[in-house]
This record gives structure tokens, sequence and C-alpha cells, in this order.
């Protein structure tokens, strides 16, 4: 839509004549904050990435002992009949 209109954000406005120095004073604070929000959220991005692969793997290893023992178990007719009587 702004290429639309002709708009860009190289243009100036030229209709007003603005001192910027009051606010390029607070860019590196504004810089600073950004970059310790964005850090804030990659960590937490992280985290959970880190405890969602950590409860794969416990599932995977509890799938894998699960089955050992699984196949470990010898199922006969003869031992379901004996546990009735």
């Amino acid at each position: 839509m702004q290429a639309e209109a002709g708009v860009s954000a190289t243009m100036v406005n030229t209709a007003t004549d603005v001192d910027l120095t009051a606010v390029t004073q607070f860019l590196p604070q504004v810089v600073a904050a950004a970059n310790s929000y964005l850090e804030g959220q990659l960590e937490d991005q992280i985290a959970r990435v880190t405890t969602q692969l950590e409860q794969m793997t416990r599932l995977r290893t509890w799938r894998v002992e699960a089955r050992s023992v699984a196949d470990q178990i010898t199922w006969r007719p003869s031992d379901q009949t004996s546990r009735r009587h």
C-alpha cells in the first residue's frame, strides 16, 4: 500500500523543520532496551525448545525400555488358564 502511494522509508518530511538531536541522544538506550528484550525472548524460546527436546528424549528412552521389557515377557495360553484356577 505504501509503494502504491509513493511513500518510502527514505522520504523526508520537508513540511517541518525538526531538530532530532534531542531524540538521537536516547537511541543508545532504546537500542540497548530492544536488544535486552529480544535476548530475553530468545532465551525463553530456547528454554521451551530445550524442555520439549528433553521430554522427547525421556519418552524415547521410556519407549525403548518398555519395548525391551515387553519383548522379555512370554505369554502362553497355558499361563492364562492356570491363573483362573
